[in-house]
């Protein structure tokens, strides 16, 4: 009896994380989309690491994989408008734009 409880909660455990993974996403994707928008702004944009307040990503179980995980970014000109990066990833390809 105790190994079938034991069992069951190690069940829920797991379960909770993978339901809050689906909801909230995986932590480091959402780094890694992090990372991705910003070395898309210096090395594309022609940002400075100064012009950037925060980038924070962001994850939506609604959008298809490949594009879940994006980032409002705002910038030191204009620090009340967040702007969104969407990020596409396709065989091994990450695509970042403005939108």
């Amino acid at each position: 009896m105790f190994i079938i409880s034991f069992m069951c909660i190690i069940l829920l455990l797991f379960g909770g994380f993978k339901i809050n993974e689906f909801l909230n996403g995986n932590k480091s994707k959402l780094e890694e989309a992090k990372k991705d928008v910003y070395d898309y702004l210096i090395e594309k944009e022609g940002y400075k690491e100064d012009d950037i307040l925060e980038i924070e990503p962001s994850y939506s179980f609604v959008e298809a994989p490949e594009n879940a995980y994006f980032a409002f970014v705002r910038f030191k000109d204009n620090p009340s408008e967040k702007v969104y990066y969407s990020r596409t990833v396709r065989d091994d390809e990450t695509i970042i734009s403005r939108n």
